[in-house]
C-alpha cells in the first residue's frame, strides 16, 4: 500500500496570498480555520495544482494569479507552491513555479511557463507528472483527496467510476441466482438488458412513426367489423341464379325452333341472290365492248393531257429562261458601264509631285552653322557634318516621295488592268445574255403552238367519248328479260314470308337480361364469400398478434425481473464497500422500469434532499476513503465546510487510517490546529 502524507505547504503569490509567504504545517488531523475568503480553499487548490496541474475539483487552474480588489492581476511575479510530503516514510520536497513570458521586442504577453522541482532537482513537466502517476493516477488522486472531484462528474461518469470498483461482476452472476433467468443468457447475445427491454417495449408500444403490436391488435377489431358487413345469406341469391339459368335454357329452345322455321326464308333469299348474279353477268358481257371502247378513248385523252402538261411545264421553264436572260442583260450592261467609268477615272489619275518638288528645291541654311549657345561658327569638321546630315535627310525624303510615286503608278497600272479585265468579261457576258434571250423567245413561240395543237386534239377525243351511250339497251335480250321477271316474282313471294327477326330480337333481349342478373347475383355471392375469407384472415391475424403480445410481454416481464435483481445485487455489492454511504443507483418507475441514478444516501435520506450537513460531510469523507481502500493508497483527504460536523460525527472517523484536513469556517483570521493522532487526541 502506498501512503502519502502532507507535512507542510508553502505558498507565494498564489490566489489571495500576495506580498508574503504562507507556510502551513500539517499533522494526521489538521483543522484550518478562518472566515470566508481567508484562504482555506486556496490551500487545497494550491496543493492539488502543485501535484496534478488542476484545482481540487478537477477544473483547469485558471485565475490562480493574485489580483487587486478590481480583479486586475498582479503581473511580473512568480507563483510558487512548495509541498513537503512523506511518501512511504521517505520525505519528498516538490516545488512548482509559474512564470509569465513576454516578447522581447514588443513586450507582449505570450503565456505562462511552469518549472518543476523534486528535492531541488529540476524536472520537465512530463517527467514531473509521470513521477506522480507512478504513485497514483491524477484522476484517482483527486477523488481520493476531495469528494468535490467526484461530484463534479456527470451522472454517467460517477456510475462508471463506482461500477469499476467491482470489475468481476457480470450478468452471469445474476443469472445464477434464479433458474428462471436462464433464457436471459441467449437473449443477451442480441444486446444489453436495457436494449432488450427497449426493443420489447418498442415491439409492444411502437412510436410516433411505427405502430406497436398492441395498437395493431386494437386496429384489428374494427377491421373485422367492417369486413363482416359484407357477409350475407347467399341461399336466396343461389336460388335466383338457378331459376335464371332455367329461363335461359327455355329461351335457347325457343331460338332453336325459330331457326328451323326460317330455313325456307333463307333459301328463298339465296335463290333471289343467284338470279341477281345471273342478271349482272349478262349485263357485264353485253357491255364489255362498250367499256373497252370507252377505256381506249380515255387512255388517249389521258396521254394527250400528259403531253399538254409537259408542254406547259416547258413553257414555264422557257419563260423563266427569258426572264433570267433579261436580268442578265441589265446586270452586264451595268457592269460594262461601271468598268468604262472606272477606267476613265483611273487613267486620268496622276501622282501629286508638289511635296517632291518642294523637297528638291530646298537649300542648305548656312546660318545653322552658328552655335546657338556661344554665337561662334562651328568648326569645319562639325559644319561639314551638319551639311552632310542635311543632304542625307533631304535625299531620304526625296527617295520616300519617289517611292510613293512609284507605288501610285504601280497601283494605277494594276487597277486599270483589273478594270479592263472586268469590262471585257462584262461585254462577253452581255453578248451571251442577249443570245439567251433570243433563244428563249424562239422556244416560247414554238411551245405555245404545240399546246394549241394538243388542246384541239383533246377536245375532239372528248366529243367522241361523249357520244357513246352509258350502257347497252337490253330490251331485246330474251334471256335477260326472263331472269328479270323470275327475280321480281320471287321477291314478291319473299315479302309475304316471316324472317323471324322480331322474335329473334325479343329472345336475345330476354336472354341478355337473364345473363346480366346472373352476373349480378354471382358478384353478390362472391363478395359475401370474400368477406368471410377476409374475416377469417383477420381473426387469425388477431390470434397471432395476441400470442405475440403475450410472448413479448412475458419476455419483457422476465427482463424487468432480471434488471431488478441486477440492480439490487449491484447496489448491494457497491454499498458493502462504504462505511456510512448507501447508494441509490436505480430508481423504480411507475411503469415498472428502472431509471439510472447515482445518489448517495445516509440513513435513508438522499444527499441532495434535506440531508444534514454533518451527514453530507461523512459521505464526502466516506467517498474519498473508500476509493483509497479500493486503490490501496492513502493520501490526505480535504473536508471543506467541516464546521457542519459535530463531535459525535468526528468520533465516527476514528477508524480512518489516513490524513484528514478539515477546513472550518469561523469568524477569525486564518489559523491551523494540528493533531498527530486520531480525532480524540
Amino acid at each position: 500500500m502506498k501512503r502519502i502524507m502532507l507535512k507542510s505547504l508553502c505558498l507565494e503569490n498564489f490566489g489571495n496570498v500576495y506580498g508574503f509567504v504562507r507556510n502551513v504545517v500539517f499533522g494526521n488531523r489538521t483543522t484550518i480555520k478562518g472566515r470566508n475568503e481567508s484562504g482555506k480553499s486556496t490551500l487545497g487548490d494550491a496543493y492539488s495544482w502543485a501535484l496534478t496541474n488542476k484545482l481540487m475539483n478537477g477544473n483547469a487552474a485558471d485565475g490562480i494569479r493574485p489580483h487587486d480588489e478590481n480583479g486586475k492581476d498582479f503581473d511580473g511575479t512568480d507563483i510558487t507552491v512548495t509541498a513537503v510530503l512523506d511518501i512511504d516514510g521517505e520525505e519528498k520536497r516538490v516545488r512548482k513555479i509559474q512564470s509569465q513570458m513576454y516578447e522581447k521586442k514588443t513586450g507582449k504577453f505570450k503565456g505562462n511557463s511552469n518549472d518543476y522541482m523534486i528535492n531541488e532537482i529540476p524536472k520537465k513537466e512530463k517527467g514531473y507528472l509521470e513521477f506522480w502517476e507512478s504513485y497514483v493516477p491524477s484522476k484517482i488522486f483527486r477523488i481520493c483527496s476531495s469528494a468535490v472531484a467526484f461530484f463534479e462528474m456527470n451522472k454517467e461518469e460517477r456510475r462508471k467510476t463506482l461500477f469499476d470498483m467491482i470489475p468481476d461482476y457480470s450478468n452471469d452472476d445474476v443469472i445464477a441466482t434464479d433458474e428462471k433467468f436462464l433464457p436471459i443468457k441467449n437473449m443477451l447475445k442480441n444486446g444489453t438488458i436495457e436494449e432488450l427491454i427497449k426493443r420489447a417495449k418498442f415491439i409492444l408500444k411502437g412510436d410516433k412513426n411505427h405502430k406497436g403490436l398492441e395498437e395493431q391488435l386494437k386496429d384489428i377489431e374494427p377491421r373485422i367489423d367492417e369486413a363482416s358487413k359484407g357477409i350475407c345469406d347467399v341461399a336466396e341469391y343461389e336460388l335466383a341464379v338457378n331459376e335464371l339459368k332455367e329461363q335461359i335454357a327455355e329461351l335457347d329452345r325457343q331460338e332453336q325452333a325459330l331457326n328451323d322455321s326460317i330455313a325456307a326464308y333463307d333459301k328463298a333469299s339465296r335463290d333471289i341472290l343467284d338470279l341477281k348474279f345471273e342478271q349482272s353477268e349478262i349485263v357485264r358481257k353485253v357491255n364489255e365492248g362498250l367499256v373497252q371502247q370507252k377505256r381506249v378513248l380515255n387512255d388517249e385523252i389521258a396521254d394527250l393531257q400528259i403531253k399538254k402538261r409537259d408542254a406547259e411545264n416547258a413553257l414555264r421553264m422557257a419563260e423563266m429562261d427569258l426572264k433570267h436572260a433579261e436580268m442578265g442583260i441589265q446586270r452586264h450592261e451595268a457592269d460594262l458601264k461601271k468598268a468604262q467609268e472606272d477606267w476613265k477615272r483611273w487613267s486620268e489619275t496622276e501622282f501629286d509631285e508638289t511635296e517632291l518638288k518642294s523637297i528638291q528645291s530646298e537649300e542648305f541654311d548656312e546660318s545653322s552653322l552658328i552655335c546657338p549657345t556661344c554665337g561662334q561658327n562651328l568648326p569645319e569638321e562639325a559644319a561639314q557634318k551638319v551639311r552632310d546630315d542635311f543632304e542625307e535627310n533631304k535625299n531620304i525624303r526625296i527617295q520616300r516621295q519617289e517611292n510613293l510615286k512609284n507605288q501610285h503608278e504601280e497601283t494605277k497600272s494594276k487597277r486599270l488592268e483589273m478594270i479592263t479585265e472586268a469590262g471585257n468579261k462584262a461585254a462577253v457576258d452581255l453578248k451571251k445574255a442577249q443570245n439567251a434571250k433570243a433563244d428563249a423567245e424562239k422556244k416560247i413561240a414554238e411551245i405555245k403552238g404545240r399546246i394549241a395543237d394538243l388542246i384541239i386534239k383533246i377536245t375532239a377525243k372528248q366529243q367522241e367519248l361523249s357520244k357513246l351511250p352509258d350502257s347497252v339497251d337490253l330490251s331485246d335480250n330474251a334471256e335477260y328479260q326472263t331472269i328479270t321477271a323470275e327475280s321480281t316474282k320471287q321477291e314478291e313471294a319473299l315479302k309475304q314470308m316471316n324472317n323471324g327477326e322480331e322474335q329473334r330480337r325479343e329472345i336475345s333481349s330476354k336472354r341478355n337480361a337473364a345473363v346480366f342478373e346472373i352476373v349480378w347475383y354471382q358478384q353478390l355471392i362472391k363478395q359475401s364469400h370474400d368477406a368471410q375469407d377476409r374475416v377469417a384472415e383477420l381473426q387469425q391475424e388477431q390470434k397471432n398478434l395476441s400470442q405475440r403480445i403475450a410472448d413479448t410481454q412475458k419476455e419483457l416481464d422476465l427482463l424487468k425481473a432480471f434488471q431488478k435483481a441486477k440492480c439490487d445485487m449491484l447496489t448491494e455489492k457497491i454499498n458493502s464497500l462504504f462505511m456510512f454511504t448507501k447508494w441509490q443507483l436505480f430508481k423504480p418507475q411507475v411503469n415498472g422500469d428502472y431509471q439510472e441514478v447515482c445518489e448517495p444516501t445516509y440513513c435513508g435520506t438522499a444527499y441532495g434532499r434535506r440531508l444534514n450537513d454533518g451527514a453530507k460531510a461523512l459521505i464526502d469523507l466516506d467517498i474519498c476513503y473508500t476509493f483509497q481502500k479500493m486503490n490501496d493508497i492513502r493520501v490526505p483527504i480535504w473536508i471543506d465546510n467541516s464546521e457542519r460536523m459535530t463531535s459525535k460525527t468526528l468520533h465516527m472517523l476514528d477508524g480512518i487510517d489516513t490524513q484528514i484536513i478539515f477546513m472550518k469556517a469561523e469568524e477569525c483570521d486564518l489559523s491551523v490546529e494540528v493533531r498527530k493522532g486520531s480525532n480524540n487526541d
